[in-house]
């Protein structure tokens, strides 16, 4: 009974924890597959490094004949843990009443602004626009503005629940709750930062309801200088702030736009979020 391993014909992914590595030998005088496979497991290496990771053997090995004359063909495949970690979260079943699974991402979403933090200017004949963006003389109360990227994080809640529980009636409760905001402190996070953004739900073949809740994040802001001496003290996660341009002339009969005045503007409603029924 002979084992060679074809060094050749193995496969390597080199991608940090996402490497994958695939070692093929060719077996000869073996009486089952079963043999095969014993004997590939006994002389196949535990783990493999790529890429500077210790990749470890996945259990499924393929075994195949090539000749019908006790000769196969094997292959092993290995794989960082992290990957198994990973699956295992995303494939993680809910089984009992109120267990509950939670996943998050942290990102960004893009908005229009017309205000800086703080700007520069260049050039011995350059217009004071304070703090305004793209400003333009022939439309001094409609700067250009542009677009910037705000963090913006979604927290998707997936629990199970009694269908005793899960009746239209809660069904419409939770209904007018969607895109509403948190009215008090939620999973530490500040009142009026997180909105109900999306209700999902399936009613399984055992009865129970798994129902996926998904949630933004926006942060609160407090003392936005929005430029012209104009402070907006406070604005919720959810809220619309904006400000009121007016040209004026700056001393040498130009026009300049002149932030006038700050507003903030409430969107949506507040609900409270521990009659979700998820962990608060």
């Amino acid at each position: 009974m002979t084992i060679i391993e074809q060094p050749k014909s193995g496969r390597l992914k080199a991608a940090g924890k996402g490497s994958t590595a695939e070692l093929v030998y060719q077996l000869r005088g073996q009486a089952t597959s079963n043999d095969a496979l014993n004997l590939v497991i006994a002389t196949a290496p535990a783990s493999v490094i790529v890429d500077g990771f210790v990749l470890a053997a996945i259990p499924e090995i393929d075994v195949d004949p090539t000749d019908g004359l006790g000769g196969y063909s094997a292959r092993v495949h290995y794989k960082h843990s992290s990957q198994d970690s990973k699956n295992d979260a995303q494939d993680q079943q809910l089984n009992e009443v109120d267990d509950e699974r939670t996943r998050f991402t942290f990102g960004s979403e893009s908005q229009h602004i017309t205000v800086a933090k703080t700007q520069r200017k260049y050039g011995a004949n350059s217009r004071d626009v304070g703090k305004v963006i793209g400003a333009r003389a022939d439309k001094a109360e409609e700067p250009d503005g542009m677009d910037r990227d705000f963090p913006l994080s979604r927290i998707v809640v997936t629990r199970l629940y009694d269908p005793a529980t899960v009746t239209n009636a809660w069904l419409k409760d939770r209904l007018d709750q969607l895109l509403t905001v948190n009215d008090a402190p939620w999973r530490s996070l500040p009142a009026e930062s997180v909105r109900l953004a999306s209700i999902e739900g399936d009613q399984r073949s055992d009865d129970l309801w798994e129902l996926t809740f998904t949630f933004e994040y926006r942060e609160n802001e407090t003392n936005i200088d929005v430029g012209d001496g104009v402070v907006i003290t406070d604005k919720k996660g959810w809220e619309y702030a904006w400000t009121m341009k007016v040209p004026q002339n700056d001393g040498n009969g130009k026009k300049i736009p002149k932030t006038e005045g700050g507003y903030v503007a409430v969107i949506y409603d507040k609900s409270d979020f521990t009659q979700l029924g998820v962990t608060s």
